[in-house]
């Protein structure tokens, strides 16, 4: 088991410095404006871009607020980024929120308008996701999970953070597409895939097919953590079944072992909670208030994860080879 998990972390292993958006493309245009002095100035503001963080100060504000709230786990703020994604770059408080203003997320312009948010009747479900907000989404959760599932389960939430610095950087150099549809079809152009849906790889497009997988991964264990009630109730049992729900016809025979060694080494249940919820004291509350915001969790990423295959299906982009 231990070889395992040594081969799986050799494979997967990427560098742990935070997310930065664009890195690779703007910091390399700013290095050959450094050339010249009349480039100097564009030089400056291609490096202040290139060190964007993915996730917004809003959303950083709101992370931080749920870090020490005693009423929400974390994942309230995870909540609140897929549902921006839903709603074209907006969130605003849900119903266990005290009011927060709507606010946009890096920089993508939205408005209740479009929607009114899932928690205020229709979103843009069906109007397509955006990229931005959606990216911030995926590195709210990662931020979450890593944290939550513990070292066993590092190469993999490393694995997920290279996927989506490959997908920032295809984002960057086909020009940045608001939407979704239109990156992976600015993609497709490229000739880069073939028929049936045998994808490019590296590719943006595959690197999000994996980072829905994990998604729709996530929002099954987070079910079953709900669903086991014994506190020291070892998570591998829920951790396994949406494993094989999700991702196990994907893996080829050393993925499968190594997944399956991190998933045996979760926490219990009781001390995934209080990972999720530090600051909520008595143990009864907080196994009620993260029943109640996990659900609301998987109600919206199980959205996003459904127009996600949707539309991958549309573009004949569901590869569906063992990796």
């Amino acid at each position: 088991a231990a070889l395992v998990g040594l081969c799986l972390y050799r494979r997967l292993r990427v560098r742990t410095r935070p997310m930065r958006l664009g890195d690779d493309t703007e910091l390399a245009e700013a290095r050959a404006d450094d050339g010249s002095s009349a480039g100097s100035s564009r030089a400056s503001n291609k490096r202040k871009a290139a060190r964007r963080r993915i996730i917004s100060k809003e959303m950083e504000d709101l992370m931080a607020t749920s870090s020490t709230d005693a009423s929400h786990t974390r994942l309230h703020a995870v909540t609140q980024a897929w549902r921006a994604a839903l709603d074209g770059g907006v969130y605003s408080g849900s119903e266990h929120a005290n009011g927060n203003a709507k606010a946009s997320a890096n920089g993508v312009n939205g408005s209740s308008a479009n929607g009114g948010g899932v928690n205020g009747g229709e979103s843009r479900a069906g109007k397509g996701l955006q990229v931005s907000p959606m990216l911030e989404a995926f590195g709210v959760q990662l931020r979450v999970a890593d944290d939550a599932f513990g070292p066993m389960m590092q190469p993999v939430v490393r694995n997920e953070e290279s996927n989506m610095k490959k997908v920032n950087s295809a984002w960057a150099a086909l020009g940045s597409p608001v939407m979704l549809k239109q990156f992976l079809e600015a993609e497709k152009a490229k000739g880069i895939h073939k028929p049936n849906g045998v994808l490019a790889d590296p590719s943006a497009a595959m690197a999000l097919l994996w980072m829905r997988r994990m998604l729709e991964f996530q929002a099954s264990f987070f079910e079953g953590v709900c669903k086991e009630t014994d506190p020291n109730a070892p998570l591998g049992v829920p951790a396994k079944a949406a494993y094989t729900q999700h991702l196990e016809a994907f893996h080829g025979w050393l993925l499968k072992n190594a997944f399956r060694v991190g998933l045996n080494g979760l926490p219990k249940r009781q001390e995934f909670i209080r990972r999720l919820a530090p600051n909520i004291v008595d143990e009864e509350e907080r196994t009620r208030i993260c029943v109640s915001e996990v659900g609301d969790c998987t109600q919206v990423t199980r959205q996003v994860a459904s127009q996600m295959r949707d539309l991958f299906a549309e573009l004949d982009l569901e590869d569906k080879r063992k990796a």
